[in-house]
């Protein structure tokens, strides 16, 4: 089947449910795939049902419960990368309905401070932080070594460290997403999501630095 195409409906799901949910549903029963932590939803359809650039559907989470009481998953989340969403995943997560988001976040791009990362504070909901370098635009002229010597009692020594870092000191974010395509970097970005935490003035230090890439 493809992506765009409907298999048959799930017990108490409304209709129609793609294939995708099929393909999930049964993923579960090979022999490589037993259970999932954080099962994250990246829908673009809105809460009413219609297309529209917002997050998940109340429809697209009926099966969160028969697959947590199975021990299947153990966190249902909601993604959405625009800011145009976030008025839709903040609906979506004042309904109780899912245990953590995944948005944006870097010195660049700072639009879930105004509502997803207070709400998720007020809830109870975690945040995963995607996109902690900018998709690259923070990396192309890093800053120079003389600049990240006020970090280093931090444990950094790369710009990319002082990001990573950046983000997961806020006390509203839990887990930062990255990826590299050169493996001898995982440790070193590790460093950056390891305490002690930046403190305001680290961070806005950071902010400075990257204003100016």
């Amino acid at each position: 089947m493809s992506p765009g195409s409907h298999g048959a409906r799930l017990p108490g799901c409304p209709p129609p449910v793609p294939c995708g949910v099929i393909i999930v549903e049964t993923s579960f029963n090979t022999e490589y795939l037993h259970a999932v932590r954080v099962a994250i939803l990246h829908d673009k359809t809105n809460l009413r049902g219609t297309a529209a650039p917002g997050a998940a559907t109340g429809a697209r989470l009926c099966r969160r419960a028969p697959a947590r009481e199975r021990g299947l998953v153990g966190l249902i989340g909601a993604t959405h990368y625009s800011p145009a969403a976030f008025g839709e995943l903040a609906e979506l997560m004042r309904t109780g309905r899912i245990d953590t988001v995944q948005v944006p976040y870097n010195p660049a791009h700072r639009e879930v401070e105004r509502t997803i990362l207070p709400l998720a504070d007020d809830l109870g909901v975690g945040v995963l932080l995607m996109r902690p370098l900018g998709e690259g635009q923070l990396m192309r002229r890093p800053p120079r070594p003389a600049q990240l010597a006020p970090l280093r009692p931090f444990g950094i020594t790369t710009w990319a460290q002082a990001l990573l870092k950046w983000g997961l000191s806020d006390p509203r974010v839990h887990v930062s997403l990255t990826a590299t395509a050169q493996p001898g970097r995982l440790t070193e970005n590790a460093a950056g999501g390891s305490p002690p935490w930046f403190g305001a003035e680290e961070r806005a230090y950071v902010l400075r630095l990257a204003a100016t890439r």
